[in-house]
């Protein structure tokens, strides 16, 4: 029982801990894109170098891939959090058959196309 409260408190102690971070980050994708649009704005003016614009950009993609490893990190989160709670996983396929397998032999198909293959153009 004990921890079995302790694996709910961990998943929601994680929960809320990632879900912080995915806040903030989302406010860095934000800055981001708002230094992005600043960097090529200054560029189509003449104002500044494409170089300018390369790391604004750099800096946004990693921002948006920690982003995503972040949301993926919330769905596991969640999953445990549902696994600690006691949803379990139903399995579909208990009463299930698999599908007969065909065991006879293919056509000859190859053998075929040799025969094809052989013959003189027209």
């Amino acid at each position: 029982m004990l921890n079995a409260l302790r694996e709910v408190e961990d998943a929601l102690v994680a929960y809320r801990t990632d879900r912080a971070g995915r806040n903030k980050l989302a406010e860095a994708v934000r800055s981001g894109e708002r230094a992005l649009y600043l960097a090529r704005d200054s560029y189509t003016q003449g104002l500044a170098d494409f170089i300018q614009v390369l790391d604004p950009e750099r800096t946004l993609i990693g921002s948006r891939r920690q982003l995503v490893q972040t949301d993926v990190m919330l769905t596991d989160d969640v999953v445990s959090l549902f696994d600690a709670l006691g949803g379990g996983w139903q399995d579909s396929t208990a009463g299930l058959q698999p599908p007969p397998v065909d065991t006879t032999a293919p056509p000859m198909v190859p053998a075929a196309l040799d025969s094809l293959a052989a013959a003189p153009p027209r």
